[in-house]
């Protein structure tokens, strides 16, 4: 600067039309007029202590000076160093200043204004007593600072000299610190288009806990139904939970376990759904798998015990015949199989396993504890079980005083297990009825042999009383003579 106002001095010092010397302030001033063809002058001057330069206008009253270099001693206001304006506009209005302030109040800003005397725009580097704060800031006000030398800006952009970023905040405490203050519709607003269409993120509240603290979303104009996300603070460090609304209503939220509620805003566990509604479903999975037998496509459920000593167990879709009878399938990784699948296209369940009904220990592949009630029940057999072997000749059947000698012993039939036995073991009802049938057989056999000893007899008692007959016959013949 001192070099330039070297320069400046000797270049008007060779051309002075006059030379004023003012003994009250020591002031030396030089100046040079410049006549232009319409007549008017616009006048250059140096001055001595104020280390000022100016070019005015003459031609007008007051002169006002369109640019000023300012470099003169310290002042107990802030002023400019540099500042720029229009011709015929007073000192402040329409203009660009370089400050710098006095001692002990650092101001370095570029100024823009049509306010008043004042300036309304500020940018640059600011500080109020002590060591600077080394900020790049961008603010609005009527006056750079009061009279007692406290700001009277309003801060918008700040830059500090550790990279923080301050929008609305002259103070950041982040990378990236926005202070919404009154602006109600959120810290961060962005237009889609002219449609009223916001991208918008506000702070809600901070208290109490459990309570929407910060809000991110799409609005319509004011309207803020369209969707968004809510964090709700917790007790302390750790807790709070999300919330993610449409409609103005919360559909899904994620505790501080991870637990993930659909429809429930307090989940229970990992996946916790809630519908209230009777006319949809609760949950629904669509997907597409392969066209062959057995084949598990792409929508599964699945999960493994915690302990990892216990097989796992999915839930899928299933084809259960190679002319695609979709079904649902229950997997375990012990085998990879489908342990149960049910046939959507006829409604029919397969369980490779054993299925307990009011039991679950099943000892067979259907254990019922319980009454069943059934029109009709089919029970097959294997080759050879049942006992038409019995009407064989080579069978050895037991004569009826031998069943009479093992029923006087036992007090059961023979191969008929005992009443203390059926209460123990159960009623195997295929064998029962096997044996009974078996039984039925025998006494067939026993009434025919019992049967031909009665024609047998039937045929003596004829005789007999046909001799009888005879007798009597005799008899009254000699009882005649």
């Amino acid at each position: 600067m001192k070099k330039i106002h070297f320069i400046l001095l000797i270049i008007f010092s060779t051309s002075l039309n006059a030379q004023t010397i003012d003994t009250n302030n020591g002031d030396i001033r030089g100046f040079n007029r410049i006549q232009t063809n319409s007549g008017d002058w616009m006048d250059i001057q140096l001055f001595g202590s104020g280390s000022s330069f100016r070019i005015k206008d003459m031609s007008g009253t007051p002169h006002t000076s369109f640019v000023e270099f300012n470099s003169g001693s310290k002042r107990s206001d802030f002023y400019s160093d540099i500042f720029l304006l229009p011709a015929g506009n007073t000192r402040g209005n329409k203009s660009i200043n370089l400050y710098r302030g006095s001692e002990g109040k650092d101001l370095a800003t570029i100024g823009f204004g049509e306010l008043g005397s004042q300036l309304n725009w500020h940018i640059g580097h600011l500080y109020y007593g002590g060591s600077p704060n080394k900020s790049f800031y961008i603010s609005r006000s009527s006056s750079i600072i009061n009279p007692d030398g406290t700001a009277n800006h309003t801060p918008e952009f700040t830059i500090l000299g550790n990279g923080q970023v301050g929008i609305g905040i002259t103070t950041p405490s982040a990378t990236l610190h926005v202070n919404n203050g009154d602006n109600s519709y959120g810290t961060i607003l962005a237009n889609a288009d002219e449609s009223n269409f916001s991208l918008y993120a506000k702070t809600i509240t901070t208290q109490p806990i459990n309570t929407e603290s910060f809000r991110l979303g799409l609005k319509y104009a004011s309207d803020e139904k369209n969707g968004f996300i809510s964090f709700y603070r917790g007790s302390g460090t750790y807790g709070g939970f999300l919330g993610l609304s449409t409609n103005g209503i919360e559909r899904v939220s994620i505790d501080s376990k991870g637990y993930v509620g659909i429809g429930r805003k307090s989940p229970s566990a990992n996946l916790h759904v809630q519908h209230n509604g009777a006319d949809r479903a609760s949950v629904r999975v669509e997907g597409k798998g392969e066209n062959n037998s057995g084949a598990r496509d792409d929508i599964s459920i699945h999960g493994d015990f915690v302990s990892g000593t216990a097989d796992a167990a999915s839930f899928d879709r299933y084809n259960v015949g190679i002319s695609s009878w979709y079904g649902i399938g229950f997997h375990s990784s012990f085998n990879n199989r489908a342990g149960i699948v049910f046939d959507t296209r006829t409604a029919n369940a397969y369980f490779d396993g054993k299925v307990g009904i009011g039991t679950d220990a099943p000892d067979s592949k259907l254990t019922v504890k319980g009454k069943i009630h059934a029109q009709e029940v089919k029970v097959t057999v294997s080759a050879g079980e049942t006992p038409d072997y019995v009407f064989k000749e080579d069978y050895n059947m037991m004569s009826l005083e031998e069943v009479e000698r093992y029923i006087k012993k036992h007090s059961h039939l023979p191969e008929v297990k005992s009443a203390s036995q059926i209460e123990e073991e159960g009623l195997h009802l295929a064998e029962m009825n096997l044996l009974l049938l078996k039984k039925v057989e025998e006494l067939t056999l026993y009434t025919i042999e019992q049967q031909k000893l009665i024609e047998e007899q039937n045929k003596k008692i004829d005789k007999f009383e046909a001799l009888q007959r005879e007798i009597e016959a005799i008899k009254e013949l000699i009882n005649n003579k």
